[in-house]
């Protein structure tokens, strides 16, 4: 079980991840949340509920608008995770580093960011779902 958590993980981590020569892989991305997932963020004092399909579409608006932020990729993994099983669901914390590069002048900045995920998975076979995701950040 804690072999197919980790690959799991790790697809997760690879489908939030992509190059300066690839694009955000939307359907991969999807294709790893059940289809009610809810996605939660605080910002400040504030809880921010959105669907997946929300995040997508947040994510995608804000990288037309912003292009220098997302020109030479954003990389994410996972540093450290914890998992609770049972019986149909998993909960796990999973720590994470993520790497942006963006245009910064002639050149290229990198900005380092450090949180956690928590999820809440379902078995899908011998697979996962993500039925909630909630994350915190710091910069």
């Amino acid at each position: 079980m804690e072999e197919r958590l980790e690959e799991f993980l790790n697809t997760f981590y690879e489908a939030m991840s992509f190059s300066s020569a690839e694009k955000f892989d939307v359907e991969r991305f999807v294709s790893l949340f059940t289809r009610n997932a809810t996605l939660a963020e605080r910002a400040g004092e504030t809880l921010c509920y959105e669907t997946v399909e929300d995040y997508v579409k947040v994510f995608e608006d804000e990288a037309k608008r912003f292009p220098e932020h997302y020109n030479y990729g954003i990389h994410e993994m996972q540093t450290a995770y914890a998992w609770l099983d049972g019986e149909d669901f998993v909960l796990v914390k999973s720590e994470y580093e993520k790497r942006v590069r963006k245009s910064a002048g002639d050149g290229m900045q990198e900005q380092l960011t450090r949180g956690c995920n928590y999820m809440t998975l379902c078995r899908d076979g011998d697979w996962f779902r993500i039925m909630s995701l909630a994350w915190t950040a710091q910069m």
